[in-house]
């Protein structure tokens, strides 16, 4: 039997105004990806200091970065789908399960990455086209990342419960100091000082290790402290049938990132044919809009949530009115955002290039891009939403659609009708997002993910 909590304390994420409720969660996970989102830039920027190849091996190692821990965000949208609805429900002992259960699959998936990234760091590197001198530079690199993954896995996944419970000002408090010992230790740690010899490239690596991992292990010992739930030792026992329920809502979520990834790849292919200065505008305009995107991160992490608990409180109405409130907030910023961006896109595209051809084409990106705004509210608020529920198979599902056959089939033919070159690459993003945007949107009004059981 379940232990289910008495009454106790009114919980304000399924109980009372909930837009106080929804700024107490998302503002804490916007600023927690700005500075994840920081640390990176910053370590670019000191990395830059050795050079080109230097940059690339950092660069290309992020890519094969993203896509292994593809897996890890599959599974972390399983527990936190479980955490959030049991935790709403008030039964404290299968949060405490389910969160046991996570940790010691992070620990299993920690040591099989540790082990293929020490096998094959270098023929991935060499799979994404990296010269001998970059493999030399991203080789060092991975190894020291992979040999510590367990830190940054760890504290993904320790963070992800903290925020499933309605913490987010912990784990946000928590990557502050990460980021903060991170750019203090990776210019030391790469360039040297006194005692500390200079490492180059793994430098940067083991900053991010150590920073993250110190991190993570205060973020567990809370977990074992907290006077509420009290994580126990005896819920690290393996329960194999509970973990299969977790892979099952996991399994979609890791699909449908790779989908986007598969369709990344396949994209540029697409983009190569018009030049790199295509490749570099399209590069640089998606880059610049990575500040809506933290803001959107945030609030949909939020939405997960809420729903989740409402749904474990018995309260479906609640759960999807949140998800409304939080789709209408963020696509009222998104507004704001399309006018600034539209109205400023030659600024901005001008941050990152002078050359005069990229400017150009990254100017008329960014135009297109902006007016597409909109869909972002729909793909990232109500996405998250359906996997807060536990309905990880109909996003996957949305994600296949639009980003394969209809990415695909307008970027191979958009751009021969009527002239419009480039600007019909950058016309089948916004298209395909808005076709996957309003998939989205129908499937949540009809309600069935009220109906989703974990």
């Amino acid at each position: 039997m379940s232990e289910i909590q008495g009454p106790g304390p009114a919980n304000p994420l399924t109980d009372g105004p909930l837009l106080p409720a929804i700024l107490r969660l998302s503002w804490p996970m916007m600023l927690g990806n700005f500075l994840q989102t920081s640390s990176s830039i910053f370590d670019m920027i000191f990395v830059g200091r050795l050079g080109p190849n230097a940059i690339a091996g950092v660069s290309m190692s992020g890519a094969i970065i993203q896509l292994v821990m593809t897996l890890v965000i599959g599974i972390d949208m399983g527990m936190r789908a479980m955490v959030s609805r049991f935790y709403g429900a008030r039964d404290l002992a299968m949060t405490r399960r389910v969160i046991g259960q996570a940790l010691l699959m992070a620990g299993v998936l920690s040591v099989l990455l540790a082990l293929s990234g020490e096998l094959w760091r270098d023929d991935l590197l060499r799979l994404i086209g990296a010269s001998p001198e970059v493999v030399a530079q991203g080789s060092a690199y991975l190894q020291i990342f992979f040999l510590g993954v367990s830190a940054t896995v760890s504290l993904f996944f320790t963070s992800g419960i903290l925020q499933s419970i309605g913490d987010a000002h912990t784990p946000m408090r928590l990557g502050a100091v990460s980021f903060a010992a991170n750019i203090l230790l990776a210019p030391l740690f790469i360039f040297g000082w006194g005692p500390f010899p200079a490492l180059g490239v793994p430098g940067a690596a083991l900053a991010t290790v150590l920073s993250r991992g110190a991190a993570g292990v205060l973020v567990l010992r809370l977990l074992f402290r907290n006077e509420e739930l009290g994580l126990r030792l005896a819920d690290l026992r393996p329960d194999f049938m509970l973990m299969g329920r977790m892979l099952r809502i996991a399994l979609p979520g890791s699909l449908q990132i790779g989908c986007y990834g598969v369709a990344d790849i396949l994209a540029n292919y697409f983009i190569a044919t018009f030049g790199t200065e295509a490749v570099a505008a399209f590069g640089v305009a998606a880059r610049s809009t990575m500040l809506v995107l933290v803001i959107g991160f945030g609030l949909s992490g939020a939405a997960a949530t809420l729903v989740g608990q409402n749904l474990g409180a018995g309260k479906p109405d609640r759960a999807a009115r949140s998800a409304w409130i939080i789709t209408g907030m963020y696509g009222l910023f998104l507004l704001a955002g399309t006018a600034a961006y539209y109205l400023g896109a030659g600024a901005i595209i001008g941050i990152f290039t002078t050359d005069p051809r990229t400017l150009s084409l990254g100017t008329d990106c960014l135009h297109v891009f902006s007016a597409g705004f909109v869909f972002m509210s729909l793909n990232l608020i109500l996405g998250r939403a359906l996997q807060g529920a536990g309905d990880t198979l109909s996003p996957l599902a949305f994600a296949l659609f639009s980003r394969l056959p209809v990415l695909m089939g307008l970027l191979y033919t958009l751009p021969h009708l009527g002239g419009l070159g480039t600007d019909g690459l950058w016309y089948s993003f916004v298209i395909a997002s808005g076709v996957e945007g309003l998939l989205k949107l129908v499937w949540f009004q009809r309600g069935k993910w009220k109906l989703r059981q974990v």
